[in-house]
């Protein structure tokens, strides 16, 4: 499963961004490493750098997108050069890739009975994007329907 979640661990001085599978993972280590920084302030009687410097980066959310880097195989000039010997391909500059939270149903199904957003079509001109949920085998959408891709509801608002 892919790290879509991210929490900042401030229980030292250096802020670290941490990857996780789950919102509750991210929400869970996210409120661990507050208090973790809380107890060390008490510890030390520095709640001005607690309240100014690390309760306000004790963050957690979703990843929107990452830096990637691609590979490409030697040109026959940078194999003849010589300063490439023991090595295959370069590594490209990085580039920014947003997240696209659609899982294809080749690479994973959701779980038994739980409302998911789908994607499909009907005939090759008729796209849909619909709320159904993965049961015995199948979406309960028509046979006709041909889902795609699926992925988490998001949270419902909040009065």
């Amino acid at each position: 499963m892919a790290k879509k979640y991210f929490s900042v661990d401030v229980s030292n001085d250096i802020h670290v961004v941490e990857l996780h599978e789950t919102l509750e993972q991210a929400k869970q280590k996210c409120l661990d490493s507050a208090k973790s920084a809380y107890d060390f302030a008490s510890d030390t009687d520095d709640f001005i750098n607690f309240e100014g410097h690390d309760l306000p980066c004790a963050v957690y959310g979703v990843v929107l997108g990452k830096a990637e880097s691609g590979t490409r195989p030697l040109t026959e000039e940078e194999v003849e050069s010589g300063y490439y010997d023991g090595y295959d391909y370069i590594i490209e500059q990085p580039k920014l890739v947003e997240v696209n939270n659609w899982i294809s149903v080749k690479d994973e199904l959701p779980d038994e009975d739980i409302d998911v957003l789908i994607y499909g079509y009907k005939r090759s001109e008729f796209r849909l994007i619909s709320i159904s949920f993965y049961s015995e085998g199948k979406f309960n959408r028509p046979d006709s329907f041909t889902v795609t891709h699926w992925q988490p509801l998001p949270q419902p608002p909040r009065d």
